[in-house]
């Protein structure tokens, strides 16, 4: 989810994930961006906050975020 919107997505690794399509950067916005990641497997749903950061292209669809972690 970002910025209310929620994108799909192709593929998620440690500190990356790829979009099935790309989006313009304007959506993104500049700098880095809070958003959420929602994992769901087989029933079972986990919603991880993340922070995109920020990414130079117009039109992203590899995007590179870190994790927040809750103390």
């Amino acid at each position: 989810m970002l910025n209310g919107v929620q994108l799909e997505l192709a593929q998620v690794g440690p500190d990356f994930c790829i979009l099935r399509e790309p989006i313009s950067g304007d959506i993104i916005g500049a700098g880095d961006v809070p958003a959420e990641l929602i994992i769901e497997v087989d029933g079972s749903k986990r919603e991880v906050a993340i922070l995109l950061i920020s990414n130079a292209t117009s039109f992203a669809k590899k995007l590179h975020f870190r994790t927040l972690h809750n103390s």
